[in-house]
C-alpha cells in the first residue's frame, strides 16, 4: 500500500503542507512537521531522560554509600540507564502512537509514510539510527578526542562531516525526515487541530437576519442529509452570483418553487433554503427518521402521481360478467340505459340501473 504525495505545496506557520492521498483514494492535508518544532520536541524529551537518568545516578550513589547495599542496586541503575538512552523513543512511540512526552507537548506524531497503521517494526527501525544521528556528532563536538582516538586527521574530518550530514538529513529534504524516517518509512507530522467552523449562513450582516423565504414540509422532504451538506460545503465557499443562480435553479425546478423573486437575491433564498432543511432533517431524525438522500424526480410529479393515486379505483363489468337476476323480466320491459347515461364517465355513475315497468 502506498500514498501519493501531491507536488504543489505552501507553506503555512507551523511546516509544510502536503496532501497524502490514500489506496482509497481518500485525500488528507497534513502538515510535515517542522524544524524547530522537532528541535523543541526533542529537548523536551532530552530534558526527561536526563531527569530519569538522574534518579537512577542517585539509586546508584546510595547503593555505593550505603555498606550494607549489595550489587544489585548498582546493577538495577545500570539497566534502568541502558533502557532509558536505548528505548525511550521507542517505546512511548509504540505505545502512545506515534508520540513522546516531547512530541506530544509541541502536538507532533510519526506516522507511516505508506498510509497504514504505524507498525513495531518501523518505530524500532526509525529509532536504530539514532545514535549515528544526534548522539554521534554530540560526542564529536563535546569531547572530539573521544570520537577516534588513533585515527589520522583526514579520517576524523571525513567521519566527523559524514556525522554530521546525517544529522542535518531533516533539513536537506523537503519532508524533513531523518535517515530513519527514509529507512522505516515513516513521516512526522502536525497533528490536525479541529476546528468549530462558523455556520454557513452566519455571514457578515446576515447574523442578525431573518428568513425571507419560508418553505413547505413536502419541498424540504425532497431532499435529504447528503444534499444538505453539500449545500453547506457550496456555501462556505462563499460562490459567484452566477453558480448561486444555477444551483439555485436546480432546487426551483425540484421543490416546484413557483415565485421568481428569488432570482434577485440567490444567496439569501440558498441560505433560507439551507437553514429550513436543516431545521427539518433534524426535527425529523428526533422522531427516528433519518432521510439520508434526495427523492426522485420533482415536487410536481409527485403530486401528479397522488393526484392520480387518490382517483376512486372502479371495477366496470362485461354484460357476460353481470351476475344473472332472479326471474325473467316482464315482456316488453327495456333494460337498457337511456343514452345520456351511457355517455356518462363510470366513476360519475350514481348506481346500477333500475327496471321500469
Amino acid at each position: 500500500m502506498s500514498v501519493d504525495i501531491a507536488t504543489t505545496e505552501k507553506r503555512p506557520l507551523f511546516g509544510l503542507a502536503r496532501e497524502f492521498v490514500t489506496p482509497e483514494g481518500v485525500a488528507l492535508q497534513l502538515n510535515i512537521a517542522s524544524a524547530p518544532i522537532r528541535v523543541i520536541a526533542f529537548a523536551i524529551d532530552a530534558f526527561v531522560i536526563g531527569v530519569i537518568a538522574l534518579g537512577f545516578a542517585v539509586i546508584g550513589v546510595l547503593a555505593l554509600t550505603d555498606t550494607n547495599a549489595d550489587g544489585w542496586f548498582q546493577s538495577i541503575m545500570v539497566l534502568g540507564l541502558f533502557v532509558v538512552r536505548n528505548f525511550y523513543f521507542a517505546l512511548f512511540e509504540l505505545y502512545w502512537r506515534g508520540q513522546t512526552p516531547g512530541k506530544k507537548a509541541v502536538r507532533i506524531r510519526v506516522i507511516d509514510r505508506r498510509g497504514g497503521a504505524l507498525s513495531a517494526s518501523a518505530v524500532f527501525v526509525r529509532n536504530l539510527t539514532r545514535d549515528m544521528e544526534l548522539f554521534l556528532p554530540f560526542v564529536v563536538l563535546v569531547a572530539p578526542e573521544q570520537f577516534w582516538p588513533t585515527a589520522p586527521i583526514p579520517a576524523v574530518i571525513c567521519a566527523t562531516a559524514w556525522a554530521f550530514i546525517l544529522s542535518l538529513m531533516p533539513l536537506l529534504n523537503r519532508d524533513r525526515m531523518r535517515a530513519g524516517d527514509l529507512i522505516a518509512g515513516t513521516i512526522v507530522v502536525a497533528e490536525p487541530r479541529a476546528a468549530l467552523l462558523e455556520d454557513a449562513t452566519l455571514r457578515g450582516d446576515s447574523r442578525e437576519r431573518t428568513a425571507a423565504f419560508e418553505f413547505a414540509r413536502e419541498q424540504l422532504d425532497m431532499y435529504g442529509i447528503y444534499e444538505l451538506q453539500v449545500l453547506e460545503d457550496f456555501l462556505r465557499r462563499y460562490p459567484d452570483e452566477g453558480a448561486m443562480l444555477a444551483v439555485g435553479e436546480k432546487i426551483v425546478a425540484k421543490i416546484a418553487w413557483k415565485d421568481s423573486r428569488w432570482q434577485n437575491n440567490p444567496r439569501r433564498f440558498l441560505e433560507d433554503f439551507y437553514d429550513a432543511l436543516r431545521a427539518r432533517r433534524e426535527q425529523r431524525m428526533l422522531f427516528g427518521d433519518r432521510q439520508e438522500s434526495k427523492k426522485e424526480g420533482s415536487l410536481e410529479e409527485e403530486g401528479d402521481r397522488a393526484a392520480v393515486a387518490s382517483l376512486p379505483s372502479i371495477s366496470i363489468a362485461t354484460p357476460s360478467e353481470q351476475p344473472p337476476r332472479p326471474g325473467r323480466p316482464p315482456e316488453g320491459v327495456n333494460l337498457e340505459p337511456p343514452p345520456a347515461a351511457a355517455q356518462a364517465p363510470p366513476f360519475m355513475s350514481q348506481g346500477p340501473p333500475t327496471d321500469e315497468t
